[in-house]
């Protein structure tokens, strides 16, 4: 069986977290705004407190690869090997459910939308960010796969992050939830405008590669963000284990080339990739042994999503380091297209890097993606590897 990772310690409490997230919130608004000046079945739902605190509290993962060269100079400690958590699944605290033959079974009638709009990621792609002869009409053509009735834009403009607590009334489709909640709606305050502002521009000719770029971040960012969110509302509608497995992969099974983040995630470590479709079938097999139409069972529920968190995180974290890495050996136009697009992805990470490592600098972190030289690239995948060290 490959290492998994034990728990990490339990994340700093999310009021403590509030003036880092408005600093990124605040980062990546004002990002889109720049980009504006260069220009002449998902409703508001709030997840189960139980299934939220359980899902932002578990313990997450320490230790590190069996095989990584950290610490390897003479005299330092060897790493401790990853090993699953005592509650994760597959294990001794899960009975018999229907995960257990290692496919995702689905819960709903059907497969969710959500896959379409994961595949919809990929037709944009081919039209900007893989698109070698990119033009101000790929971008017109991107928009319109994005803005398609029920696809990304009408799920990403109403987005809210499950690991914030919801505000009192809060409710991400109203026009006033940007200035009212940006940290928990993050979709319509964040996301969505970085994204419209990056289409905007590209519309127009100006800075394709690095437009391209941010719509990428900025898609990775929402199937981040999704996968997580439906995970937790499957506690009062079931099929919504489904949509969280589907933003991952676009509902592709273990033996199949998964798309969108799972692709990123697999490209960069398929160990991790692993990790993350174990945890969907945590997050399956809790909902098959709590079968109500609203789920009782929140000790069981917040073992499934903290796995899946933390296998989300690590696969993140993972993509991160792999796209430093590549940076690395770029120069000229292609490393600056590069790097607008993963000042938004590390922006968007900050909350995890600081949850998973408390002694972090948010502004510091900050300032380093926003300058993101070598430098600041090696140290960034530094403070990545001993954050988030296992798969």
């Amino acid at each position: 069986m490959p290492p998994s990772r034990p728990p990490r310690a339990p994340r700093a409490p999310l009021s403590a977290s509030r003036a880092l997230l408005q600093l990124t919130s605040a980062a990546l608004a004002a990002s889109a705004l720049t980009l504006a000046a260069c220009e002449d079945d998902d409703p508001k739902t709030t997840p189960p407190a139980a299934g939220t605190a359980a899902g932002a509290d578990a313990g997450t993962a320490a230790g590190t690869d069996a095989g990584t060269t950290a610490g390897a100079d003479a005299g330092a400690e060897p790493p401790p090997v990853c090993e699953p958590a005592p509650t994760d699944y597959p294990g001794a605290t899960w009975g018999a459910c229907v995960s257990d033959g290692g496919r995702y079974e689905l819960a709903g009638a059907s497969t969710p939308s959500s896959a379409a709009r994961t595949a919809a990621f990929e037709r944009i792609a081919d039209l900007l960010w893989r698109n070698p002869a990119l033009t101000a009409e790929s971008f017109v053509q991107a928009e319109l796969i994005y803005a398609e009735p029920e696809g990304l834009q009408s799920r990403v403009a109403r987005r809210y992050d499950s690991h914030v607590a919801a505000p009192d009334g809060a409710n991400c489709t109203l026009p006033e939830a940007p200035a009212r909640w940006p940290e928990y709606c993050v979709g319509p305050a964040a996301i969505d405008p970085l994204l419209g502002a990056a289409f905007a521009a590209g519309n127009q000719g100006q800075d394709l590669a690095a437009n391209a770029e941010r719509v990428r971040a900025g898609l990775l960012w929402f199937l981040y963000v999704s996968v997580y969110k439906e995970a937790n509302t499957c506690a009062t509608k079931a099929a919504d284990c489904d949509s969280s497995w589907a933003y991952d992969n676009a509902g592709k099974q273990r033996d199949e080339a998964p798309l969108a983040l799972g692709a990123w995630v697999q490209a960069a470590s398929p160990e991790a990739y692993d990790a993350l479709f174990t945890a969907h079938l945590a997050v399956r097999c809790w909902r098959d042994l709590d079968s109500a139409e609203t789920a009782t069972n929140m000790e069981l529920m917040g073992n499934a999503v903290a796995q899946l968190d933390r296998a989300l995180d690590g696969g993140y974290a993972r993509g991160l380091r792999a796209e430093l890495s590549a940076l690395a050996g770029l120069t000229g136009a292609e490393a600056a297209a590069r790097r607008a697009g993963l000042k938004v992805l590390g922006l968007a990470f900050t909350r995890a890097q600081v949850a998973a490592a408390p002694s972090t600098d948010a502004a510091a972190w900050a300032a380093a993606w926003e300058g993101l030289g070598a430098a600041e690239g090696a140290a960034l995948s530094a403070q990545l590897e001993a954050a988030f060290p296992c798969p």
